[in-house]
């Protein structure tokens, strides 16, 4: 199945349509799940960040510097997360992003606010001027009301070096 099948095929719910996809994966499908990324359908956006954050898992993920480019532009919450869950796959692509993942840390959605907080600091990583504010972030966190962002927190605490 081509990527094209998959997303085109997507429900927004089962995922294992877009399994095959990142089975064939080939570089040259990188083009197509941006452009997914980037189109106002919902469940296409969904299912081309998730298969692009399938992909990072696996090690074989294109360039993510212009899916990370498309968060400002997202609505979708799903997407918005997988987006964040890829930076901790390249920190300098995320690092470039700083300030859209920051606006992201003020979302409604707690697991949104989870994830922007672990993207910023995986891009403080590749830029030390960030690193001062990801403390900050981590250091709120940890007194945060929600146990998500609580957890990771502490997970992040030795990341930014508290």
């Amino acid at each position: 199945m081509t990527v094209t099948d998959a997303i085109e095929a997507f429900d927004g719910k089962t995922v294992e349509v877009l399994r095959p996809a990142v089975k064939t994966f080939v570089p040259e499908d990188a083009g197509v799940l941006l452009d997914y990324t980037r189109s106002g359908n919902a469940h296409h956006a969904v299912a081309a960040t998730w298969i692009l954050k399938a992909l990072a898992e696996e090690g074989r993920a294109p360039d993510f510097a212009p899916f990370l480019r498309t968060l400002p532009d997202k609505t979708d919450w799903e997407a918005i997360l997988h987006i964040l869950q890829i930076a901790q796959y390249s920190p300098e692509a995320a690092a470039t992003q700083a300030e859209a993942i920051t606006e992201l840390t003020n979302h409604p959605k707690a697991l949104i606010r989870t994830w922007a907080l672990d993207a910023f600091c995986r891009a403080a990583l590749a830029d030390p001027d960030l690193m001062p504010k990801a403390r900050d972030m981590v250091h709120q966190g940890l007194g945060d009301e929600k146990a998500s962002i609580r957890a990771r927190a502490r997970k992040l605490a030795s990341v930014v070096g508290l």
